[in-house]
């Protein structure tokens, strides 16, 4: 099981970006074998934030849980 405290990441595309933030994280992993394992990830609090890079138009899109 892991947690964790704060994450943040950014995509840059030709026309947008998109800004992510996420805190409490939390990761349940389990090996099946030696190479595979199984992982259950659940964000406890996250936003996020499109920009348009032509105009600097921003919008915030509902964020689901992965």
């Amino acid at each position: 099981m892991e947690l964790g405290l704060f994450d943040v990441s950014r995509q840059t595309q030709a026309d947008t970006r998109t800004q992510t933030w996420d805190a409490g994280d939390l990761l349940v992993r389990y090996g099946l074998d030696e190479l595979t394992e199984v992982q259950l990830g659940l964000p406890v609090w996250n936003r996020q934030q499109v920009t348009d890079r032509a105009t600097g138009a921003r919008a915030r899109p509902r964020v689901s849980a992965t």
